[in-house]
């Protein structure tokens, strides 16, 4: 996750995020899903809005600050896909918002605001993840398995 993290404020692209887990672009996509749930592309836009959500509900920052940080080229976009996905404008948000809500993914890996990170609800009371050592963990078990 920590390059995941890295990705929010220089907009790295999949190929970025494969080359630094040191496989094809494919092989990373393919094997993130299958350890996640979600495509690497949608779980970083999700963590992207849910940092926004926790910026826009514990910080004065304007909204606009906000959507540049989430990595949004325009107001009009970042407005769309935030009530899209939190079903309220991002103004609407910061006033109506009693406790920040998590979006819906699949990997159970969400925006962290005590560490302003990722974390992970995973069994066994593991938090902080990085999605790159799973990977490599997975093409090292596989290999494993090929050898045995």
């Amino acid at each position: 996750m920590r390059t995941m993290e890295r990705s929010w404020t220089n907009a790295a692209s999949t190929q970025d995020l494969a080359d630094a887990a040191y496989v094809s672009r494919f092989h990373f996509q393919r094997t993130f899903r299958d350890h996640t749930g979600e495509p690497p592309g949608r779980m970083r836009r999700r963590l992207l809005l849910e940092r926004a959500a926790c910026d826009l509900h514990t910080t004065e920052k304007s909204v606009t600050a906000v959507s540049l940080e989430a990595n949004y080229g325009s107001l009009e976009g970042f407005g769309r896909a935030f009530k899209t996905a939190f079903k309220l404008s991002p103004r609407a948000y910061r006033h109506a918002a009693q406790q920040i809500r998590f979006l819906t993914g699949t990997s159970g890996i969400h925006y962290d605001p005590q560490s302003r990170g990722t974390c992970s609800n995973l069994p066994g009371g593991v938090r902080n993840m990085d999605i790159i050592d799973r990977l490599l963990k997975s093409d090292y078990d596989r290999k494993r398995m090929i050898f045995e």
